[in-house]
């Protein structure tokens, strides 16, 4: 009769520890099990001896609504804290689903991107590389400034910085002369902008003095573009050339991370409105470049075409993309528009950008009237 008690009772016990209070069945747990085995034990051991000369007192009824009890309690512990894992990890999995979702949404509409991504996620959204051994872990923002051209740096600066995030990115100021490092340093401190100015261009293009478009000067100049980017590339950099002739209207990186994340080798714009974009005729002005073979190559080769040759950079850079059958990422013409297109896409572009005008005059009245808008 005890024995059949017993039984009952220490079934009914592990009964209860595969059930959670829900009434779901909940994970099992082998430690809980073996101390119910060894209580069963114990106590039909106590019953067997209870006849014997050496019998040892079996528990009392007492000690067994004790023992009962503790061992619900550690089994309703148990069954609370499964249930709480169970509830995490059902929230991860909700949580992760929405972010994905939500990714994949705001990668399909860039105008929906551009307005919840701000300028501190960007860092997040984008995917450059982090290998950069001069400034570890960001991407480099280039420009190149002569001493004719430190007023458009000053309004290229003002208008580009709001969209520029310090945490993943750092802007290298090349300065084409002494005399545009020395305007540099003196605007840096005037406006209290912390500047990283550099003045070591190659040996063989110093004396810079006046460039106008076009002249020996000026094809001199715009020649040391590829060697600044390919230094940087084969330091692991992602890097971002951009001319300064240019007004930023809203965040060029949005329009990056909308294809691919940035992911793939160089992204660029196109000076006509073509498509397919195999036709188009890339505009050197603006280049996003990861650290790739191909971009190597791309830029490598570009370099190779300039070497003593008094030929302009872009019709170079274009030669070198149809001999190599190179590909680059076209980013949306509305988006980014030559001069001599911006009044058709004035409140979609991203930049105002000065070019096809000749003369530092002609650039000057274009940007105040594009800053006066």
């Amino acid at each position: 009769m005890f024995m059949a008690a017993l039984t009952m009772m220490t079934a009914s016990t592990v009964a209860q520890a595969s059930q959670c209070s829900s009434g779901a069945e909940c994970p099992s747990d082998d430690k809980l099990q073996n101390v119910v085995s060894l209580l069963h034990t114990k106590l039909q051991m106590s019953v067997l001896k209870r006849d014997g000369e050496a019998a040892t007192p079996g528990p009392t009824q007492a000690e067994v609504e004790v023992e009962k009890e503790t061992m619900a309690e550690a089994l309703a512990v148990k069954s609370a804290e499964a249930e709480f894992i169970k509830e995490g990890e059902e929230s991860q999995v909700a949580y992760k689903d929405t972010k994905e979702s939500e990714e994949k949404a705001l990668l399909k509409d860039p105008a929906n991107l551009e307005s919840t991504v701000a300028a501190s996620q960007i860092c997040q959204a984008l995917d450059f590389a982090k290998t950069c051994q001069p400034f570890p872990g960001k991407l480099v923002l280039l420009v190149t400034v002569n001493r004719d051209m430190i007023d458009f740096f000053s309004q290229w600066h003002a208008s580009a910085s709001e969209f520029q995030n310090k945490s993943c990115m750092h802007l290298r100021v090349m300065a084409e002369d002494e005399e545009a490092k020395t305007s540099l340093i003196q605007l840096s401190k005037q406006k209290g902008w912390d500047l990283d100015i550099d003045h070591t261009p190659p040996p063989s293009l110093f004396q810079v003095r006046k460039a106008p478009f076009q002249s020996d000067e000026y094809l001199k100049i715009v020649d040391r573009r590829p060697v600044y980017i390919q230094e940087l590339l084969k330091k692991g950099c992602t890097t971002f050339y951009v001319d300064i002739d240019t007004i930023w209207k809203k965040s060029p990186f949005v329009e990056i991370v909308a294809i691919d994340k940035g992911r793939r080798d160089l992204y660029s714009v196109s000076d006509v409105d073509v498509i397919p974009p195999q036709a188009a005729t890339f505009c050197t002005a603006f280049m996003y470049v990861n650290p790739t073979t191909t971009s190597l190559n791309i830029i490598g080769n570009w370099t190779q075409s300039l070497q003593f040759k008094a030929i302009l950079n872009q019709p170079a850079f274009n030669e070198v993309l149809s001999r190599g059958n190179f590909t680059v990422t076209q980013l949306p013409y509305k988006k980014f528009p030559p001069g001599s297109s911006y009044s058709r896409f004035k409140k979609e572009a991203c930049i105002a950008h000065a070019n096809c005008m000749i003369g530092h005059e002609a650039k000057r009245r274009f940007l105040k009237a594009v800053a006066d808008e």
